[in-house]
């Protein structure tokens, strides 16, 4: 008995392990030196998650982390002088809407939820989800062009899963797919202020 319910735990880790969604990254063109000017974004109106509690069993703290991951992988393609976030100064800014939405109903994820918790999250449990990335790029905060993404992937929630892993994963999607399309659009190359002009 024993061995059979280690064997069924060890299936759903598995294929917990095997539904963990990876995006693959869209190819643009790398360079030795910056090739954009200076950036900033704003994620989300700069609204950032977080919560926090204690009860009985101890305290915790919950932090979104897709600014981090977003400044990060903005930083990483190597091709802006600098990145920052909500700079209220920079000549170009980024303002960028990500967010996910489940695919399943919500009885459906409540009780995903619930099993986790039951079985202290050794069992992955799987969620099908929506995910939205949006970019309005200004100059001199004009709207100059805007791009959309939406993808599907599959969030597996396990104790050996980082819960944000999903989210910084679509995020570096995201951007390669935003750097692809700047290169092919030529976006801070033509038809735009010089950036030294008045």
């Amino acid at each position: 008995m024993v061995r059979s319910i280690f064997t069924i735990c060890l299936f759903f880790v598995m294929v917990g392990c095997a539904s963990k969604q990876s995006f693959e990254l869209a190819q643009y063109d790398r360079y030795q030196n910056p090739q954009y000017p200076s950036v900033s974004f704003t994620l989300n109106d700069g609204y950032v998650a977080s919560d926090s509690g204690c009860n009985q069993h101890g305290c915790y703290s919950y932090r979104d982390n897709n600014d981090f991951f977003l400044i990060s992988a903005l930083r990483n393609t190597g091709l802006f002088e600098r990145v920052d976030i909500n700079n209220a100064y920079s000549e170009y800014t980024f303002d960028i809407k990500f967010y996910d939405t489940f695919k399943g109903s919500d009885g459906a994820e409540f009780s995903k939820v619930m099993l986790g918790a039951a079985t202290l999250f050794l069992v992955p449990t799987v969620s099908d989800k929506k995910v939205h990335f949006s970019v309005s790029l200004r100059h001199k905060n004009e709207i100059i062009k805007k791009y959309l993404y939406e993808d599907e992937y599959t969030e597996t929630s396990s104790l050996f899963i980082d819960p944000q892993s999903g989210s910084k994963n679509a995020v570096e999607y995201f951007v390669s797919l935003l750097m692809r399309d700047l290169q092919k659009d030529e976006i801070f190359t033509r038809g735009l202020p010089n950036k030294a002009s008045p």
